[in-house]
């Protein structure tokens, strides 16, 4: 899926109390984790592991998206790595917590990581959604925030 950074904001509405606003290493690792964890069920996501993706290149903590919720933990979570020579992001992954899910959240997040995006120079963004019918909650969000699909993969195995 392909979005153009042209034109406007599709800007979702947040419940009262809760933000959009990137990831503080210095005080949010914990938080960034556990909206990590559980969004994914299967997560093996540490703090450790996360703390070396933070200090990898190219993540920017500027691109790390969240949702906090009013207690400081966080609701939902984009992150955004950014090619700056072909002005091209992506967002990997996007997830939203289990107790947080069905409330916009996600869209919120992904809204404003385009924007983010598009701040740093970006003029596309890309996600990857996969074609299998589970994953059409996904394919949804991403519609629903402007991306279009751009492109198909189709697997091909041979019958054992």
């Amino acid at each position: 899926y392909v979005s153009e950074l042209e034109g406007p904001d599709v800007v979702p509405e947040l419940p009262e109390a809760f933000t959009l606003r990137t990831v503080d290493p210095a005080r949010d690792l914990h938080a960034r984790v556990e909206v990590h964890r559980a969004a994914w069920t299967n997560s093996r996501v540490t703090e450790e592991s996360y703390r070396n993706v933070m200090q990898a290149w190219p993540y920017r903590c500027d691109l790390d998206c969240v949702v906090e919720a009013p207690d400081g933990s966080f609701a939902a979570s984009v992150l955004c790595w950014y090619d700056d020579e072909n002005r091209v992001g992506e967002l990997e992954p996007v997830g939203t917590h289990r107790d947080h899910r069905r409330r916009g959240f996600a869209a919120a997040a992904c809204a404003y990581a385009l924007r983010r995006l598009r701040d740093e120079g970006a003029s596309r963004a890309i996600v990857y959604a996969g074609g299998r019918v589970e994953d059409e909650p996904a394919r949804s969000l991403y519609e629903t925030v402007g991306f279009r699909r751009h492109t198909r993969a189709i697997e091909l195995r041979k019958a054992a």
